[in-house]
C-alpha cells in the first residue's frame, strides 16, 4: 500500500540525522513492513548514472537486546551466508550500519539503519512465461534455499516481494532478517517472549507448522519452534511449502483472495498442466511428512519440465 507523507518524512528525518548516512538523497518510498520502511535512495553528487541503493529503517523500539543481536547477526552472519551462497543475496553495505535513537513527540524508538544494493524487478513484479517463473524457483529451491539448509540456515520470509531477480533470472533474497540459525534462535528465546521475532514470517506464505509457532504462547511457540528447526534442517519440507507457496501466484498470474476462497492451495486449479498442478498440491499439503522434501520437489521440477 502506498506510504503516507508523514513516514516518508519520518524515514528522511533519520537517515538525516544518523551520522554516515548523510551522503545519500532519498528517490522515493520502497515499502513498508512489520520492522520497518524501505526507501531508495542515490549518492548526491555521483558520477555514477543510474547507481541506488536499497535503505532499511528498521524500528526496534526499546528492545536494547534485540538492537545489538539484529547488529551482531547482520555484521557476523551475514558474510557467512554469503560465502555458502554468493549469488543468491542482495550485497549489503556493512560500513552503512547505523544505529540512532529518536525521541517524538508521543513515543521514542531505536532504530537499525541498513544500506543495501537496490534490485528494482521482484518475482511480485516480474511478468514471465511458465517456464521462466520455474526457472527461478528451481534456482531459488536448488542453488539458494537448499543451500543455506545445509549450513545451518533456514529463510523463514520467502514471500514474492523478497525475492528479487537479477541477470539471467538469478533469484535474489532481498530481506536478509527472515535468517535464522539455532544460535540466533536460542539467543532470541532466552530474551524475548514475542514469537515474531524467532520466526520473522508472512503468515500467508508459511507452512502450518510455522504459522502454530508464530500464533502460541510464548513456552508452545518455543517448543514448536525448536521442533521445527530440527525437522527442516533435515528435510526441509517447510521450505518445499514455502517455495511454492512463494511460486504459484507469479505462476498462475493470480493473486490470494479470500473473499472469492481463492487461497494459496485453491490457486494450483489454474495450473492447466496435471503433473505440475498435483506436484505443487503435494507441495502445499497442510500436513508436514505429505509434502516432499525440498530436494526432492526441485529435482521433479527440473525432470518434468526441463
Amino acid at each position: 500500500m502506498p506510504l503516507s507523507e508523514r513516514e516518508l518524512k519520518k524515514a528522511g528525518f533519520i537517515i538525516k540525522k544518523v551520522a554516515g548516512l548523510e551522503i545519500f538523497e532519498i528517490e522515493e518510498f520502497l515499502g513498508k513492513g512489520a520492522f520497518g520502511s524501505v526507501v531508495k535512495a542515490k549518492l548526491k553528487n555521483s558520477f555514477v548514472a543510474n547507481l541506488s541503493f536499497a535503505i532499511k529503517v528498521i524500528k526496534i523500539d526499546d528492545y536494547e537486546n534485540i538492537r545489538l543481536e539484529e547488529k551482531r547477526f547482520i555484521e557476523n552472519l551475514y558474510g557467512k551466508i554469503k560465502s555458502c551462497c554468493p549469488s543468491c543475496v542482495v550485497n549489503i553495505y556493512p560500513e552503512y550500519i547505523r544505529e540512532d535513537f529518536h525521541e517524538g513527540d508521543w513515543d521514542y524508538f531505536y532504530y537499525l539503519v541498513i544500506v543495501a544494493d537496490y534490485v528494482p524487478l521482484t518475482l511480485r513484479k516480474f511478468k514471465g512465461t511458465l517456464k521462466e517463473v520455474l526457472k527461478i524457483g528451481i534456482k531459488l529451491g536448488e542453488d539458494c534455499l537448499n543451500q543455506f539448509l545445509k549450513n545451518g540456515f533456514i529463510y523463514t520470509d520467502l514471500k514474492p516481494e523478497n525475492v528479487g531477480i537479477a541477470g539471467n533470472l538469478q533469484p535474489l533474497i532481498l530481506d536478509i532478517g527472515g535468517f535464522k540459525n539455532l544460535e540466533r534462535f536460542i539467543n532470541f528465546s532466552k530474551t524475548l517472549s514475542q514469537s515474531r521475532y524467532r520466526f520473522q514470517a508472512t503468515p500467508l506464505y508459511a507452512p502450518p507448522e510455522m504459522t502454530q509457532a508464530l500464533f502460541s504462547s510464548y513456552s508452545s511457540s518455543v517448543q514448536y519452534a525448536k521442533d521445527y528447526f530440527e525437522k527442516e534442517l533435515k528435510d526441509g519440507r517447510g521450505t518445499t511449502y514455502q517455495l511454492a507457496a512463494t511460486l504459484i501466484e507469479p505462476l498462475t498470474g493470480q493473486r490470494v483472495d479470500f473473499e472469492k476462497n481463492l487461497t494459496l492451495f485453491r490457486l494450483t486449479e489454474y495450473i492447466e498442466d496435471e503433473n505440475l498442478k498435483k506436484l505443487f498440491q503435494r507441495a502445499l499439503n497442510q500436513e508436514r511428512e505429505k509434502r516432499p522434501p525440498l530436494e526432492e520437489f526441485v529435482e521433479e521440477l527440473q525432470e518434468e519440465f526441463f
